[in-house]
């Protein structure tokens, strides 16, 4: 009996622009070079201050349209500028997390309400962590809020079978599974802002094997030693977590306050997304608590945030470990099958994955995708007419957005999303090794991954269960 083989597409991240691609910021720069012109004329003259002004518009729009990589040089002097002001602004060593009340400054101060929270100079900018129970007679739980965005987020640990050893037929099933609990997810006037799955791998050490009753004989137990000592480099341990976070990030005039009302919309929306996920043979272990998700947050027991942080040009220092973030820019070309990921997930190495992704309501759904086919019309006949001749990669995403609409007048639902590894070290030397394995890792999965230079300390949190990451 043959094995149907499901492939599975994705479209080219587009990149439109105001007219012919050019983006916002290039308008505004070339515009502020034209002013920058105009003064520096009527300053020195017009014998010269002409050439003067041509010679600033030449190089103005050099910088602001000639791409030095993947971004131009006027991109990488903003992301440049921003890094040294926080390095020069950025103390080396912050206070310990500190336990207090924490309460929102509307919300009254109930004595009998559990409310702890742990903060810290080093915890991204706006979060905090409280304790609430989110269903009535519940024991507490650890919730994230967001001040920024107006969320809480909950994580939940997920369990499921082992998919890389899965049959074909019953990985795009697991797929399928996984694909109507987005559906369900996103469906008009949900509260849920934004869901992330987040899996971890981490190197097994000795101190964590399971031990059996000891053998009778010396030579039994010299034999069990050395089979548990040459196994255990070769094990890896692989956690699961879905975040889930309720509010309205997606339009700020309706964010919920952070009462008691949004804990009872996200325990709802928490016992709403377990049940779905045990009707596709997922495993949920509930809500994490505080402690737990203080742990999953910074990886070391009883200590949400680093005491420490030392932001690099090209990766970041938290305590006594490294780490560096890469941003998936681009999603497979070509069909793949539903473990192409597995070169990213299974692998012996410290290193988070993470897909933030929010659902795009069904109208402004059908309006983007209208409006992305109207744009690439008109930007394919500004382009003839200019005598530019088409490329590719247009007609890529010229055929992607006909796909979306076609899958949304289907009744499919739409999601933003993006992709984020980090890579952990005990130094220096050892992440670049880490780093060359992981993009060798992410070239065998057919996705490219970008280092996100200068923005590492904020990008390190993309890889957090905090529901950040997307625009």
């Amino acid at each position: 009996m043959s094995v149907p083989d499901s492939r599975y597409h994705f479209n080219p991240l587009e990149r439109r622009g105001i007219f012919l691609g050019i983006t916002p910021g290039q308008l505004a720069s070339g515009c502020a070079t034209g002013v920058v012109a105009l003064f520096v004329r009527a300053a020195l003259g017009a014998r010269v201050g002409t050439p003067a002004g041509a010679a600033i518009v030449l190089v103005g729009l050099a910088l602001s349209l000639i791409p030095i990589g993947e971004a131009t040089a006027i991109e990488r002097a903003q992301v440049g500028c921003a890094w040294l002001l926080r390095k020069a602004s950025r103390t080396k060593l912050s206070d310990v997390p500190t336990k207090g009340r924490n309460l929102h400054p509307d919300e009254p101060d109930r004595s009998s309400t559990s409310s702890r929270s742990k903060t810290s100079r080093t915890a991204p900018a706006g979060i905090s962590l409280i304790e609430r129970p989110v269903s009535s007679g519940g024991p507490p739980v650890g919730v994230v809020r967001d001040q920024r965005s107006g969320t809480l987020t909950a994580v939940l640990a997920v369990q499921g079978p082992p998919f890389s050893l899965l049959d074909p037929e019953d990985q795009s099933s697991c797929l399928e599974g996984w694909r109507s609990v987005l559906a369900a997810l996103g469906r008009a006037g949900s509260p849920v802002a934004r869901i992330q799955w987040l899996q971890r791998s981490t190197p097994e050490s000795p101190s964590t094997q399971v031990g059996v009753p000891s053998p009778v004989g010396t030579v039994s137990q010299d034999a069990y030693r050395n089979f548990v000592a040459e196994a255990t480099p070769l094990i890896e341990r692989h956690d699961a977590w879905i975040a889930l976070s309720v509010g309205s990030a997606r339009s700020p005039r309706r964010r919920l306050a952070l009462g008691q009302r949004s804990v009872d919309v996200l325990g709802r929306e928490l016992r709403f997304v377990d049940g779905q996920l045990r009707s596709v043979d997922l495993r949920p272990t509930g809500p994490l608590e505080l402690t737990a998700l203080a742990d999953l947050l910074a990886g070391k027991p009883g200590q949400p945030w680093p005491l420490a942080l030392r932001e690099g040009w090209s990766e970041i220092q938290a305590d006594d470990s490294w780490h560096r973030t890469y941003w998936v820019s681009d999603w497979p070309r070509l069909d793949v099958g539903p473990n192409f990921l597995a070169p990213l997930l299974v692998a012996k190495a410290n290193r988070r994955v993470s897909v933030v992704m929010a659902a795009v309501p069904p109208r402004s759904a059908v309006r983007q995708a209208r409006s992305a086919r109207t744009a690439d019309v008109a930007d394919s006949q500004l382009r003839m007419k200019a005598g530019f001749l088409p490329n590719a990669r247009r007609e890529k995403e010229a055929e992607g957005a006909l796909r979306r609409e076609l899958e949304l007048a289907d009744g499919h639902c739409d999601y933003r999303f993006s992709g984020y590894v980090t890579e952990s070290a005990e130094s220096l030397e050892a992440l670049e090794a880490a780093c060359a394995a992981l993009e060798q890792a992410a070239q065998a999965a057919r996705v490219e991954l970008r280092c996100l230079y200068g923005r590492q300390a904020e990008a390190y949190s993309w890889t957090m269960p905090l529901c950040r990451g997307l625009r």
